[in-house]
């Protein structure tokens, strides 16, 4: 392994869909209401990669989120992950590679940015990837581009890259990541909106257990 990627929610916290369900609760409304809804409904899943990428506001953001869940926008993203706790087990795997000698990076999809423990951040990892500070979002394999070069030759050598999209998106990533050895520990939703978390994105290896294990 030459390199290690990691995503935030979910792999180094507690479970986000844990977090989606008890802010429901606490709300009144069905529990995974928050899942369906970016499941089934287009334009608010479009608003939040806009979000993401830092072309929404985080209060324009709140407010239309805030409507389509039937709730008050008031600090929505604070009570939303309100639940979202540390995975001492993974950051502490995590703080074990890069002390080895192996460049990590954060390659992370932002729901804002108060979610994130810099200092921790800064201890784990030799560069960070935030969707709203770089305009792009994963699946868009120019961030992963950016985030296989950092570590390796250093911020600001990918600064250039331009978004790629869909197309030939796994040919990217296998050249990208396998090639150079760099594994990616994220969490992964199944297509039918199933949490399948702590999942690596290479095929079929539970890498985020074996990094644990090792």
């Amino acid at each position: 392994m030459t390199g290690l990627l990691v995503d935030y929610g979910g792999v180094l916290t507690t479970s986000v869909f844990e977090s989606f369900r008890a802010f429901c609760r606490a709300e009144g409304v069905e529990p995974d209401t928050i899942p369906h809804l970016l499941v089934e409904d287009e334009e608010a899943l479009a608003e939040l990669h806009a979000f993401e990428i830092g072309r929404l506001e985080e209060a324009e953001f709140e407010r239309r989120f805030a409507g389509r869940l039937g709730v008050a926008p008031e600090r929505l993203l604070e009570r939303i992950f309100a639940a979202l706790g540390p995975d001492e087990r993974m950051i502490g795997a995590v703080r074990a590679v890069r002390a080895a000698g192996v460049p990590t990076a954060l390659v992370s999809n932002s729901w804002g940015l108060a979610i994130y423990d810099r200092p921790l951040l800064a201890e784990l990892f030799d560069a960070e990837l935030i969707s709203a500070e770089v305009g792009l979002r994963k699946p868009d394999p120019s961030i992963f581009l950016l985030a296989a070069e950092r570590p390796v030759a250093g911020p600001g050598v990918a600064a250039g890259h331009r978004s790629i999209g869909d197309e030939g998106h796994q040919a990217v990533l296998r050249q990208c990541l396998s090639k150079r050895q760099i594994v990616f520990v994220r969490l992964a939703v199944a297509p039918a909106g199933r949490a399948v978390e702590g999942r690596p994105y290479q095929a079929g290896v539970d890498r985020r257990r074996e990094i644990v294990e090792e």
